[in-house]
């Protein structure tokens, strides 16, 4: 599969006031290339003294400071200290493997041991780095030299740890001197265990892999590797038409998972080791009952980086990694947490999202966690948004799900999300976009049994085909025990024989009005080439301050004098809405109504938004205030004003302070000016003053 029609994560989000955008924050920390920088920055330092590098059990920190004392030298390499149990309890123990000059009844001294760095340093040129693992299990003489060259400058010292407060004394006073650095590294991001996935396997992993390997690992690089190919070894990953995809079935704990967690606990005390397996058994405890002894075991395994403390809480501890609690929970034939979580309803996950069904949203709901609540409300805002034909609302839902709650979101609802915004691509005519994430979704679902879902992704997939090959965007039938899904996007991409668009009939009581979905499915009916019964006006639109309101009023209530300006009015709506796959000429019988220029000047409309060229300039505020508008010239001005700054989302509070009045009084103006515009509240004030800012031609 080539680079450029890959799927890739893209979190980009929206920029704040200043034009930044901040989002990896909550995907991880910051990207590899950042932190190559600082290391190479420090290692070309000759005043640096110490550098520690903080992070956690299995990651990579010795890959990047190799990678980082490569690009600077080529001979110099880096002596590793590594602490064990058995040093520890001998002299110049953890440099033993220095002192092989030395014989078996020769003493060793300090002096001894600068000679060997020093020798080792002389075959490699340049100042001899030397990297101490597990500073915590170096015996005292080893500590108190290596500090002593360090504070001379004879070597660079590099400490691994999981937190500089708990490192030995001896290496305490170099944390205060002018020489010293500290390198916090933070798991891979999301976008990097995507492409960790790709240089391992050589093929693009599927949105639900992407998220539920970084959710699992927790963005840790050697868990990462052993869990992908624990999972590649007991099928639960395959390689599927250049994608890697999951399969059903429960994540694995095999060989090189359980390797690397037991291979973490040999450094600990028995003691130590009792403490951590309790912990995988309650998942979390309080420490005020614990013995003293024990309390210093907690104090030991907090340094170590096995345990955490939970959120402000002091008082509760748990397991820092997910995948060492489920290895010790698996080993004491507990239940453990490798559950297939990517898997929700029969019909696939976006199937029960879009029907408030979704296991993985209830769980959310049910979560005493204050962000889990906020990500609901996100979550029921993007649905919503979705099924009303609210394009900006659902874009803005999602630009705030991925970057700022992906930690919290479940594989199965991040699946979920990426069909959503694969929906808004096709809607939107943003086919370079839509393709390679439908292509990695459907290689994902095509082996499964979600067969809604897998209908709507072909659907998709068939819809943005060439247009010159007809055959390979033919519309997909639609069966009726998907009726509970049946929404206006399915009715867009359904065969026309397999949609409701054949009931379509307006009602000739006029105390029923039709709804924001209602009208965008009978404007899908008209695509379809279906006809309404009835002439449809304004006053049925129960929506008709939308543009996709305006475009079914128009569209539905034109006589056959003026059918065509009126069609290419609501046309000229829809575009503005985004909802551009209405003027697309893919089977669609409302254009074949059009004359040869009334479909030519469709196409260029569609031309100019996708060249981001807008069709005529837009109105700014200060000009809709001083305009003779016929929709506001009930207003006063400062109701105008108001009406304006509401519509662009300020607060009452912030709209009093621009005025100079009181937020009573922004609170009385908004009464009136509802009131006067007969309108509910500040979403259809905001959809009435932006279709006078796109400098609409419809008559309002």
């Amino acid at each position: 599969m080539t680079e450029y029609n890959a799927w890739r994560p893209n979190f980009e989000g929206k920029a704040n006031a200043n034009g930044e955008k901040n989002v990896e924050k909550s995907l991880g920390g910051k990207p590899r290339e950042f932190y190559l920088g600082e290391l190479k920055a420090v290692l070309h330092d000759d005043s640096a003294t110490a550098l520690v590098m903080l992070g956690e059990h299995g990651d990579d920190r010795v890959a990047l400071l190799t990678l980082a004392q490569g690009e600077l030298s080529e001979t110099n390499e880096l002596i590793y200290v590594v602490g064990t149990a058995y040093a520890q309890r001998l002299d110049y123990g953890a440099l033993a493997f220095l002192l092989t000059d030395i014989g078996p009844d020769d003493s060793v001294g300090p002096a001894d041991v600068v000679r060997s760095i020093s020798k080792t340093a002389r075959r490699t040129g340049g100042r001899p780095i030397v990297v101490v693992q597990y500073p915590q299990l170096l015996d005292a003489r080893s500590r108190a030299v290596l500090s002593q060259m360090a504070y001379s400058r004879s070597i660079l010292l590099v400490v691994l740890a999981a937190h500089a407060e708990f490192l030995p004394a001896e290496f305490v006073p170099l944390c205060d001197g002018p020489g010293y650095h500290e390198v916090n590294i933070d798991p891979f991001t999301f976008s990097e265990v995507h492409q960790a996935l790709i240089d391992e396997f050589g093929a693009v992993p599927a949105p639900v892999v992407t998220a539920e390997m970084w959710r699992r690992s927790q963005g840790n690089p050697g868990w990462l590797e052993a869990l992908a190919h624990d999972a590649m070894a007991s099928g639960k990953l395959a390689i599927h038409d250049g994608h890697l995809v999951a399969v059903h079935g429960a994540w694995p704990h095999g060989a090189r998972v359980e390797s690397m967690a037991l291979s973490q606990l040999s450094i600990l005390s028995d003691s130590e080791r009792r403490l951590i397996q309790r912990l995988a058994t309650s998942r979390s405890m309080t420490i005020s009952p614990l013995k003293e002894s024990e309390l210093a075991d907690v104090d030991h395994l907090i340094g170590w980086g096995f345990v955490e403390r939970i959120g402000s809480n002091r008082e509760a501890i748990r397991l820092s990694s997910k995948l060492l609690e489920d290895v010790l929970r698996s080993e004491m034939h507990l239940d453990p947490s490798n559950q297939d979580s990517s898997a929700g309803s029969d019909e696939g996950n976006f199937f029960a999202f879009i029907c408030d069904q979704s296991t993985g949203h209830r769980g959310l709901d049910s979560s005493e966690n204050p962000r889990a609540f906020d990500l609901c409300q996100l979550l029921d805002g993007l649905r919503m948004s979705l099924l009303d034909g609210e394009l900006e609302d659902a874009e803005q839902a999602i630009h705030r799900i991925l970057p700022e709650y992906l930690e919290e979101l479940p594989a199965e609802l991040f699946e979920a999300v990426a069909v959503a915004q694969a929906i808004l691509h096709v809607i939107s005519d943003r086919f370079h976009q839509a393709q390679p994430v439908l292509d990695s979704l459907f290689a994902q679902l095509e082996g499964s049994e979600a067969t809604y879902d897998l209908w709507l992704i072909r659907s998709m997939r068939n819809f943005v085909q060439d247009i010159d090959d007809p055959s390979r965007h033919t519309p997909l039938p639609f069966t009726e025990q998907w009726d509970s899904a049946r929404w206006w996007f399915t009715e867009l991409l359904a065969s026309p024989e397999t949609t409701t668009g054949h009931n379509l009939r307006i009602t000739d009581d006029s105390q029923k009005n039709v709804s924001q979905r209602e009208a965008l499915e009978l404007l899908v009916g008209l695509r379809h080439g279906y006809q309404l019964h009835n002439r449809l006006s304004d006053r049925n639109v129960d929506c008709a301050s939308s543009r996709a309101g305006t475009a079914l009023a128009l569209m539905a209530s034109g006589s056959a004098r003026d059918l065509e300006s009126e069609l290419l009015a609501g046309l000229e709506a829809m575009i503005d809405a985004g909802l551009v796959v209405f003027a697309l000429p893919r089977a669609n019988c409302a254009l074949e109504k059009l004359s040869p220029s009334g479909q030519s000047l469709v196409a260029s409309w569609v031309n100019r938004r996708r060249k981001n060229i807008v069709s005529r300039p837009k109105a700014t505020r200060e000009e809709i205030l001083d305009g003779e508008c016929p929709l506001l010239e009930v207003l006063t001005r400062r109701e105008k004003f108001v009406a304006t700054a509401a519509a662009q989302g300020l607060n009452n509070q912030q709209i009093a302070k621009d005025a100079g009045v009181s937020i009573r009084t922004v609170e009385g103006h908004l009464y009136q000016i509802y009131s006067k515009l007969a309108i509910g509240g500040r979403r259809e004030l905001s959809s009435m003053v932006a279709s006078l800012e796109t400098g609409s031609s419809v008559k309002v």
